[in-house]
């Protein structure tokens, strides 16, 4: 069987691109590849990409604003496209801010309430009754995830009120004054997610954090993805059915 296509988006100052690679690969049986441009997209298997991440970072330096300018460049035209076609879309800090601004999710990030870059941990709670490939199962709805942060422009900004999406996660302690405490957002569909916090920094055992494997969990059940034998994600599966026994 043909292994399905993950897209990792990569731009000029694009800094998360091979942790976010080496998170999908490591784990998953999919084919990873980096996509920097309309020729890297021209190469990609058709019809195969099952995955889209636009990583961390500081995409064309932060000039102008955090993700506009990415938002503004023809390969978002690609992933748009992708995105309506139902492909499972994740954006992770900058990423997050890329999605937004180029409409895909609404709202915008602002400058953290603190007026300084935070990097440290957080915890975030998963919301209930949001369906999406990246969001942990109605079992685990309500669990508290122990995630890292590290960004200047954090703080998400409400949107129009007649713009629709979904809360995903939510900070426990609000550090960087987002709306309604908002730390990761869906579009109405569920299949386009935006988070602030860094799921792939939270996945390896050796670093003591592996809360981050709620999401890869989520995508290989919600899309069929096989977990390749003695990862990081199916051996902390096979311990996570030992505590839920």
């Amino acid at each position: 069987m043909t292994r399905r296509t993950a897209a990792i988006v990569q731009f000029p100052g694009t800094n998360c691109d091979h942790d976010t690679v080496r998170w999908l690969s490591r784990n998953l049986e999919l084919d990873v590849q980096l996509v920097r441009s309309r020729d890297d997209v021209e190469r990609l298997p058709p019809g195969d990409t099952s995955v889209i991440v636009l990583p961390g970072g500081f995409s064309f330096g932060d000039y102008l604003r955090a993700g506009a300018l990415a938002a503004r460049s023809p390969l978002m035209d690609w992933v748009r496209l992708q995105a309506s076609r139902g492909v499972a879309v994740l954006g992770i800090c900058n990423g997050f801010q890329i999605l937004c601004e180029s409409g895909l999710l609404p709202g915008a990030l602002a400058p953290n309430i603190v007026r300084q870059h935070v990097h440290e941990f957080v915890t975030v709670h998963v919301e209930t009754q949001v369906v999406s490939p990246w969001s942990p199962s109605i079992v685990e709805s309500g669990r508290l995830l122990n995630l890292p942060i590290s960004c200047g422009m954090g703080n998400f900004v409400a949107p129009r009120k007649n713009d629709a999406y979904n809360i995903l996660f939510r900070y426990t302690h609000n550090l960087l004054g987002s709306f309604e405490s908002i730390a990761g957002i869906t579009n109405p569909e569920g299949n386009i997610v935006g988070m602030m916090p860094h799921p792939e920094r939270a996945s390896d055992p050796l670093l003591g954090a592996t809360d981050g494997l709620y999401m890869l969990d989520a995508l290989a059940r919600h899309l069929g993805i096989v977990v390749r034998t003695g990862s990081p994600l199916a051996i902390w599966r096979s311990t996570h059915k030992e505590k839920n026994r």
